[in-house]
C-alpha cells in the first residue's frame, strides 16, 4: 500500500500524508490541530496517546523492517503509518456534511452511492461491522477510478489490489476506548458527522483521478 500510494499521490503530498524526509526515511507526522481541538468527539488523552504512542510506534517499527526486508511487518507497519497519517489529514474541528457540497467528491460521492446519506449509511455500516480491529475506508479503485467502501482488517487485509484510500475511520480499539468505552458505534457516528476534513478529502481525490 505504500508505495502504491506514493507513487499516484505525488512527491509533494506525499511529504504532506507520509512524512518522508532526505534519506527515505520515515517520521511522524506532526498534527496540523492541537490535542484538545477535536473535544468532545476525541479526547485530548486519546488523541496524543494514539499519535505519540501507537502512530509513532508504526512509523519506528516501519523503519527497521525496511532495514531488515522483512516484507510481512513493512506491510503491516507501511499500511498502518499511510492509514494514520491519512486519518489526521481527514479530521478537523467542525467538519461536517455541509462542508462537502458543492466539491468533486462529493459530487462523485452522490453518484457512486445513489447520495451522500446512502453513502454515509453503508460507510458507518461497514465502519461499527469490522471484526475485531481495523478501519473504515473510502477508497478510489484503480482502474475504474471508481469509489468504493473498504473494509480494512489490521492494517493492511482485505484491500482491493492497488486502490487507494482517500478518507479512513480508525478503528481498533485504541482510537476510542478510553471515551466511547465499548460503545464503537457513537464514536464512528460523532466523527464522521463532526471531524470529517471534506476539502482534503476532495483534495486527494482530485490528485488521484
Amino acid at each position: 500500500m505504500v508505495k502504491s500510494f506514493c507513487k499516484k499521490i505525488g512527491a509533494k503530498q506525499l511529504n504532506e500524508f507520509l512524512g518522508l524526509e532526505k534519506g527515505g526515511e520515515f517520521i511522524l507526522p506532526p498534527l496540523s490541530y492541537e490535542y484538545n481541538a477535536l473535544e468532545p468527539h476525541i479526547d485530548e488523552e486519546t488523541l496524543k496517546i494514539h499519535h505519540d504512542k501507537h502512530h509513532a510506534k508504526y512509523v519506528e517499527e516501519l523503519n527497521k523492517a525496511l532495514k531488515k526486508g522483512d516484507a510481512g511487518k513493512i506491510a503491516f507497519n507501511g499500511s498502518g503509518h499511510v492509514l494514520h497519517s491519512l486519518y489526521w489529514k481527514c479530521l478537523t474541528p467542525g467538519g461536517d456534511k455541509e462542508a462537502a457540497e458543492g466539491l468533486k467528491i462529493c459530487i462523485a460521492i452522490d453518484e457512486a452511492f445513489d447520495g451522500f446519506d446512502t453513502f454515509r449509511k453503508r460507510f458507518l455500516e461497514a465502519a461499527k461491522s469490522i471484526q475485531g480491529s481495523g478501519w473504515a475506508a473510502l477508497v478510489v479503485e484503480p482502474t475504474t477510478k471508481k469509489l468504493m467502501i473498504s473494509q480494512i482488517e489490521k492494517h493492511q487485509n482485505m484491500m482491493v489490489a492497488g486502490a487507494s484510500p482517500i478518507m479512513t475511520i480508525d478503528v481498533w480499539e485504541h482510537a476510542y476506548y478510553l471515551k466511547y468505552k465499548n460503545e464503537r458505534d457513537k464514536y464512528v457516528e460523532a466523527v464522521f458527522d463532526n471531524l470529517i476534513n471534506w476539502q482534503v478529502v476532495d483534495k486527494i481525490y482530485r490528485a488521484l483521478i
